[in-house]
């Protein structure tokens, strides 16, 4: 038996002869929490869900970079190799970009607004790719599917108007900055 098991039934056994109501109301309140009426109960202890304390920050803080990359190959090899999670991220991915962005100017002159959306349409479905093999629709395609496969990418805006993917494994905190407050990790 725990010690926090001990002074809680003390306490309980102190509360019944003082205040007997409010045992009752600690008792009914304890009996719905160990029923699972509320809280979340994958943040409940037991046997299977080991305690985790000090881990605290980001969702990721704990990782190593090794754990980083075998979880991205974990992520890569079922997308690949298992059709109905390529699928479930095939429809969510027409579902959320679709055709892409599809600007709309409203400055208020509807000639410089359609010049815009003329010069923003020819820029975005032909020469936006680095590589000049990927209209906008499926840059933006290809950064949702990254982000839910990858965990990450970055989309760069070089100085020749052209957009540049970098995938995850490329991307990282140096090492002497992991600690520097001015690092988000």
């Amino acid at each position: 038996m725990s010690n926090t098991s001990i002074i809680q039934r003390t306490y309980d056994a102190a509360m019944r002869l003082v205040a007997p109501r409010v045992a009752l109301r600690n008792a009914q309140a304890r009996a719905m929490l160990d029923a699972g009426k509320f809280g979340y109960s994958a943040a409940r202890r037991s046997r299977i869900q080991a305690t985790k304390l000090g881990l605290g920050g980001s969702g990721d803080k704990h990782a190593t970079s090794s754990d980083l990359w075998q979880l991205r190959e974990y992520s890569r090899a079922l997308d690949r190799d298992n059709v109905i999670a390529s699928a479930m991220l095939d429809r969510a991915c027409e579902a959320i970009i679709g055709t892409g962005i599809d600007l709309q100017v409203q400055s208020g002159d509807k000639t410089w607004d359609a010049e815009v959306e003329a010069r923003w349409s020819a820029w975005w479905d032909t020469e936006a790719d680095i590589r000049g093999m990927l209209c906008g629709w499926q840059i933006e395609a290809m950064a949702y599917r990254a982000m839910k496969v990858d965990g990450d990418i970055l989309l760069v805006m070089l100085g020749t108007g052209q957009v540049q993917a970098i995938e995850a494994d490329r991307i990282t905190t140096p090492a002497e900055l992991s600690q520097s407050p001015l690092c988000i990790n």
